[in-house]
């Protein structure tokens, strides 16, 4: 469907196809979205034309290939600004090529402080609207790297799929806020991921045939209905926490807070993980060292 936009096949576009003027050139490597001072028919160039929603920051990106990053300003970003339709909680922020989304600068630019600064990746496109996916990370064979956002309200709840591209189908029920799939690298640092649901699995992450490394995260009250309240791993992943602090998450049935499918693996280290008395969960490999897991070691 027209809604949901993957760029694993159209990397860099890099200027109009129509024969008139290339809206990329002079375009740098940076993008820069601001909620409070941007413009959607900005050029997105600099902070002084910053667009407004990080979509239009995306979409500069797909068509741009000299686009390598985007910076985001603090405030509240969903991936759609639609309403009243149910069509609209299929739309989720994209990425299927290299690039680094770095959330955390002050309103109009500045030092970047992701603390001071909060920059909010939101499910909820209005009040009983939420995204079944906040964002969505496919088909990229070099680094995506997502630093300094809270992720939350992505509630994976529905039935059927959405089709991400001819023979590849995504669920709506796994990877409430992130859902990735046959991604070489993905890095996710000094993020915070709360209150998103997965009726299924991946409370917050899901993760298909992909390498996932997260460092600094905290996830805080995210929720299953079946294994991986917080991570689901499957065919042949490989997830790395970090530094990371996992507290308060439930699986509704019970089952464990991260859990690795056969052939693929988690590998905890300087990591808290609480509030569940069951840690892991099925029957991939499992390397833990200097971390702290609630009955467990």
């Amino acid at each position: 469907p027209g809604y949901i936009k993957s760029c694993a096949s159209c990397t860099g576009a890099g200027g109009s196809s129509g024969g008139g003027p290339d809206p990329c050139n002079g375009q740098g490597s940076v993008v820069y979205v601001d909620a409070t001072n941007g413009n959607n028919t900005n050029s997105g160039r600099s902070w002084a034309t910053a667009v407004a929603t990080l979509q239009a920051g995306i979409d500069i990106a797909d068509e741009c290939e000299a686009v390598k990053a985007i910076w985001v300003a603090k405030g509240t970003y969903t991936a759609s600004t639609e309403s009243g339709y149910q069509a609209a909680r299929d739309f989720s922020f994209v990425v299927g090529y290299k690039l680094t989304i770095q959330g955390g600068y002050p309103t109009g630019g500045g030092t970047r402080n992701f603390i001071d600064n909060p920059t909010i990746l939101d499910g909820e496109i209005q009040d009983g609207y939420e995204a079944y996916h906040v964002m969505v990370i496919y088909g990229s064979t070099e680094t995506v790297e997502i630093d300094g956002f809270q992720i939350r309200n992505g509630f994976a709840e529905g039935t059927g799929s959405v089709e991400l591209k001819a023979g590849i189908d995504m669920p709506r029920n796994l990877g409430a806020a992130f859902y990735i799939r046959d991604a070489t690298s993905v890095i996710v640092r000094n993020c915070v991921f709360y209150t998103n649901v997965a009726t299924n699995k991946g409370g917050a992450i899901f993760a298909y045939n992909s390498n996932v490394t997260l460092q600094n995260c905290v996830f805080d009250n995210n929720t299953s209905g079946n294994e991986g309240s917080v991570i689901y791993a499957q065919n042949s992943s490989n997830i790395y926490l970090n530094y990371c602090t996992l507290n308060n998450n439930l699986s509704a049935n019970g089952d464990a807070v991260v859990y690795a499918e056969y052939a693929s693996a988690i590998n905890t280290t300087n990591t808290i993980i609480w509030g569940s008395n069951i840690i892991y969960g099925g029957g991939g490999t499992r390397n833990t060292s200097y971390s702290l897991l609630q009955n467990g070691n």
